[in-house]
């Protein structure tokens, strides 16, 4: 399979997920979703402490990963008041902005996937980079071809309705299996080619590095629509 199918294969990584699918390309029905409301309200207490940010800017985004710096038009919205793309019903300023401003990976493993979900909304790799754990298998020394990699899957997708309405993500289930490791599952909504709807679910294993949370992987459970 060509890496830019496995990068469509799934919204928060760029694992190699071949194996996920069945002969039929859709794996198996879940079961039940379980909310976990504690989940939920634990991120967005924490995101609503998050300070204004300066006024966003939309012309680059200086992409520090590794020793290599790299320059990439973003899609940050010049109201930082606007709804986040993540679709927490917040303000960007007050949701996942500060984290793509400042660079730094959250304390709290839902913010991490709700940061990483808007990055690729608004096409910022450089932040992708960054909060990959370098355990990851999507971690490579090869900046530029991740870069490429990554702003591809941000061209090859839309992330609000033809209205402008933001499709975002919903957290599904926060499950701890020790300090350290987190398994975070969620509902990834964007429009394909055509404006045709695509829903990913996805369990991400997260881990907590010196006090952040980084992303490690994921498994693609099951996906509706068609994938670029």
């Amino acid at each position: 399979m060509a890496r830019r199918d496995l990068v469509a294969a799934t919204l928060l990584s760029l694992p190699l997920l071949a194996s996920a699918f069945n002969a039929g390309g859709i794996l198996p029905t879940l079961s039940p979703k379980q909310k976990l409301q504690a989940c939920n309200l634990r991120a967005q207490i924490h995101r609503g402490g998050v300070s204004s940010l300066q006024a966003a800017s939309t012309s680059s985004l200086k992409a520090k990963a590794g020793d290599k710096d790299d320059f990439v038009q973003s899609k940050v919205p010049e109201d930082a008041t606007s709804k986040c793309a993540c679709g927490s019903n917040l303000s960007y300023e007050k949701c996942c902005g500060s984290f793509h401003q400042n660079g730094m990976a959250p304390e709290d493993p839902v913010d991490l996937i709700r940061a990483r979900y808007s990055a690729y909304a608004y096409r910022l790799p450089g932040y992708i980079m960054r909060t990959t754990s370098r355990k990851s298998p999507d971690w490579t020394v090869n900046q530029a071809a991740w870069i490429e990699d990554i702003v591809d899957f941000c061209d090859s997708y839309r992330f609000k309705r033809p209205g402008g309405v933001v499709l975002g993500m919903e957290l599904e289930e926060c499950t701890y299996s020790s300090p350290d490791v987190c398994y975070v599952q969620f509902k990834a909504k964007l429009l394909g080619p055509g404006y045709r709807p695509v829903e990913l679910v996805e369990r991400s294993r997260v881990l907590r590095e010196n006090g952040r949370w980084f992303y490690e992987k994921g498994t693609l459970l099951e996906y509706q629509g068609d994938l670029v």
